[in-house]
């Protein structure tokens, strides 16, 4: 009771000390009020002029002394983050260099500063962090003194914790058991020298002290573990040189030592025994899991195996049983972190890709697969690619494909499909039959391998499939049962099958360059960061997605070479369309290139010539189109003959330049009709033969032709933008190269004006054959210009010489003052690549009206006309045994002699 009342007093006297003081400030005088408020106020002044004068000194030291040209870089952080300013050491101390700067006039009273020590003009960085200084404490004469030493992150506020005796500055791994280091001063064998991975010591048995002392050997009691995340080495327990282990990822040590050349990653499968290997050096365990099905929505574990470690950073298993038809995941740990994940090299999986299958393959061919080959090729410029995604041909319900086939590899099995019009009475043939009847020689496939961004349980999913999950496995909801992976693997083998022996080659749309996921991609967890290329803690974004893949690292390189030889060998495919092939490096590239000519010369590799960013891949090693005569029987796209068409010449008869040279083929080849007077390979050339130019006006990318044409020139009459169109592939079909058509666009294709269809829905992306029904005459023009091409070589020019020997651009005065700007005119001569016809004579007319060409100076004779502006093929359409020819407004001619 007395501790109460106590309290109870004091707080008592608290309020009446409290009211008082408050009523005092209410009704003092103008003095007392002035000394309370002189007295506040002269605190708050002192404290602001003390901010005002706090000077920041740096002090820096570099271990071998040389200072020549590094500077500081200082920025304010707190209380608002500013730009940086650039700041030199301006005096020298017992400890190095010094840098003095006042913070009122330099840093606007900065409470933290953010610091780099730098060479020159960014040449070079001290640390590659970022380091920030508080500037709270002060000494006593209002300083805040820091030290910084060469190569170590700590910002020291004194020198007492600080070590100043022998440093690790560099180090070598020259092999799996011997390190060399070099030091910043004279060590000695009583100095203390520990290898740390991580936390664990790695025992160093041997410790060779260079002559100089200023460096030493390491031997190690045993292999160099790649298995930490970190690795430090420390002389006398100081602050260490460290090293990510990833960042041995690009050296010839982890080449030489973990490089796998072997051919049996994956599963090797018999009846009596499956084995598995897979590559994963950095691993601390793995563990095969084999499941009786391939959903991983169920829990069917038929058992786990542990692996063991293996040669060249691989990991095996054996099953001595037959597995056909069971299913598996690694279950991976590294850095302590387990993830289960599907094997790169499967060759098959269960619904949604979350679990590769074992497969007998021999169980998955159709009948008479090995009697079944495409039809004879020889020369890659014969090849007329046309482009299609599996779901599009047949999801319409036009095509009359059987419903269980419709958006599925299977309907490329179903021939005879046709689609009437019934007010019409016009029948034309859909699916196999059309792509038969249009006479291209390769069909290109938008990615069919297994990828992450649709359900395989839904029929109603649609994208193009650029985003990876399976490289060796084909799609599943391009299956008719993707809860078995059997079947997805039988019905690409059927389609393929089906297409060769209609005389139809296929190529594989392949997408090396990226992954779906990145960080949770199978390839990252087998082995984190190692597949992709990281610039500054980030993944490169050089495709567009965030995950580029690192194809010059060995075996990232192999992992491509294996899957197209895979996809050549196990499937037949005829060729491959590299996407965004500039992130690919030169000498991967080649590689593909030599390892497909082993199976079959004939197989044809084009990509994109271009990347979808920033890379750092280095320019010269980029698959460029500019590099492309670096690979040989490599093509790209020809991105200069698809802009001048499509973007001047088909409308006005503008960017002559840019179509004539696609017309060349993208060689060097010199036409003293050049507006310029120049050769093409002063502003242009990049192809050393012909096969390297794929023309094209459009594909898969950006608006179909019939719809882009509509926004450039809608306007005009549909007859007129007809017109154009026809005349855009008249030129790609007639060029030298190789010509490549988007699916539909021979009966106009149309996607309602979308640009970028990858995910819409079908009624955006499929084709409607009673649009061929409708303009069935265009696809009869197309298909004319396809059977010229065919039958006649000249028009498929084999090499350069070939070119240049038989080639001739031909001046033309025409009957309009501008109408030399908007016709080009060519001549294929001499039997050209042993062509039945003499001369041909090749005329487009990019202008609105027709124009009359003057020919009296150039050529004579009589002309049989086989194309004109609505009529193409090989038949005689007219004879012309005059001085002058005729052509029609966004019109062609072609003739013989």
């Amino acid at each position: 009771m007395k501790l109460k009342t106590i309290l109870r007093l004091l707080l008592s006297l608290f309020l009446v000390v409290l009211v008082g003081c408050t009523s005092r400030v209410d009704t003092t005088s103008t003095t007392e009020l002035t000394d309370v408020s002189v007295e506040t106020n002269h605190t708050q002044q002192n404290d602001d002029e003390k901010l005002g004068d706090k000077t920041l000194v740096i002090h820096y030291k570099r271990t071998n002394g040389d200072y020549d040209d590094w500077n500081l870089w200082l920025w304010q952080s707190r209380p608002i983050d500013k730009d940086g300013k650039e700041y030199s050491f301006t005096r020298s101390d017992d400890f190095g260099k010094v840098a003095r700067i006042p913070l009122k006039a330099e840093l606007n009273d900065s409470t933290k500063i953010g610091i780099i020590v730098k060479k020159g003009d960014w040449e070079e960085k001290d640390i590659d962090q970022n380091r920030f200084i508080n500037t709270y404490e002060t000494d006593e004469n209002n300083e805040v003194h820091v030290w910084l030493l060469q190569g170590e992150e700590m910002i020291y506020k004194n020198l007492d914790n600080m070590y100043l005796g022998p440093r690790v500055t560099a180090y070598t791994i020259n092999s799996l058991r011997e390190i060399t280091i070099e030091t910043d001063q004279e060590i000695s064998n009583q100095d203390k020298i520990e290898l740390l991975g991580g936390l664990e010591n790695l025992d160093i048995r041997d410790v060779n002290i260079n002559t100089d002392g200023m460096g030493a050997t390491l031997t190690l009691a045993g292999d160099f573990d790649f298995s930490h995340t970190d690795y430090r080495i420390l002389i006398n327990g100081s602050t260490a040189k460290s090293f990510k282990g990833e960042s041995l990822y690009n050296t010839n040590l982890f080449d030489e030592f973990l490089y796998y050349d072997g051919d049996d990653l994956g599963v090797t499968y018999t009846k009596s025994q499956s084995s598995f290997r897979v590559w994963a050096p950095i691993a601390s365990e793995m563990k095969l899991t084999l499941y009786n099905g391939g959903d991983a929505t169920k829990n069917d574990i038929y058992k786990q195996i542990d692996m063991t470690k293996s040669l060249k950073g691989t990991w095996v298993a054996t099953v001595d049983e037959d597995l056909h038809g069971k299913y598996y995941t690694y279950k991976v740990t590294n850095h302590g972190n387990t993830h289960e994940v599907v094997d790169p090299y499967a060759k098959s999986a269960g619904v949604n890709g979350r679990r590769g299958m074992i497969l007998d393959l021999n169980t998955t061919d159709p009948l008479n697969w090995n009697l079944t080959t495409a039809k004879t090729f020889v020369e890659h410029e014969d090849a007329i690619i046309y482009e299609l995604h599996v779901r599009d041909l047949s999801i319409h319900e036009t095509s009359n494909v059987k419903d269980e086939y419709k958006g599925k590899f299977m309907a490329f099995t179903q021939e005879g499909t046709t689609y009437t019009n019934e007010d019409t009475g016009v029948t034309v043939t859909t699916g196999l039959d059309h792509i038969k009847e249009l006479g291209i020689t390769h069909v290109h496939l938008l990615p069919a391998f297994d990828y992450a961004s649709v359900d395989e349980r839904r029929n109603d999913q649609f994208n193009w499939g650029y985003d990876p999950l399976n490289f060796n496995v084909p799609e599943g909801s391009y299956s008719t049962d993707p809860y078995n992976g059997e079947v997805r693997v039988n019905e690409f083998k059927q389609m393929v099958q089906s297409m060769h022996q209609n005389g139809i080659r296929v190529v594989m749309d392949v997408v090396y360059n990226h992954t779906g996921p990145t960080h949770d991609s199978n390839l990252n967890k087998l082995v984190p960061n190692y597949y992709y290329r990281i610039v500054d803690g980030h993944w490169s974004n050089g495709s567009g997605t965030g995950s580029e893949t690192a194809s010059e690292r060995k075996m990232v390189r192999k992992f491509i070479v294996d899957s197209v030889v895979y996809w050549a060998t196990e499937y037949k495919i005829d060729g491959f369309r590299f996407d965004l092939m500039a992130l690919h490096d030169i000498e991967t590239m080649n590689q593909v290139r030599a390892a497909l000519d082993e199976i079959d010369p004939s197989i044809i590799v084009y990509g994109e010539g271009w990347t979808g960013g920033l890379t750092p891949l280095p320019w010269e090693q980029q698959v460029q189109k500019h590099h492309i005569s670096q690979v040989p029987g490599v093509g790209v796209f020809n991105d200069d003959i698809r802009e001048g068409l499509k973007s001047g010449f088909i409308q006005t008869g503008d960017r002559i330049n840019d179509v004539k040279f696609g017309i060349v083929g993208a060689i060097d080849y010199y036409d003293p009709n050049n507006s310029n007077d120049q050769t093409y390979s002063d502003k242009y050339t990049w192809a050393s033969d012909p096969q390297q130019s794929i023309n094209y006006v459009t594909s898969h990318d950006n608006e179909t032709l019939w719809d882009q044409i509509y926004n450039t020139a809608g306007h005009e009459l549909e007859s007129t933008r007809i017109q154009m169109q026809k005349l855009a592939n008249s030129v790609v079909l007639t060029s030298q190269g190789i010509p490549f058509l988007h699916a539909g666009v021979d009966f106009l294709r149309t996607k309602d004006g979308e640009h970028n269809s990858y995910n819409l829905p079908d009624e955006i992306n499929q084709l409607e054959w009673d649009r061929k029904a409708e303009y069935n005459y265009v696809f009869e023009y197309y298909k004319g210009l396809i059977k010229l091409r065919n039958e006649h070589p000249a028009f498929r020019l084999n090499t350069r010489e070939e070119v240049i020997e038989h080639f001739n651009f031909i001046h033309i005065e025409t009957y309009s003052d501008s109408g030399e700007f908007e016709i080009i005119g060519y001549t294929l001569n001499n039997h050209a690549n042993g062509d039945d016809w003499e001369t041909i004579l090749v005329l487009f007319n990019g202008n609105d009206t027709e124009r009359t060409v003057d020919l009296a100076e150039y050529l004579d004779g009589t002309w049989n006309v086989v194309v004109d502006e609505n009529t193409a093929g090989t038949e005689i359409l007219d004879t012309v045994d005059a001085d002058s020819i005729t052509v029609a407004g966004h019109g062609t001619i072609i003739a013989y002699k």
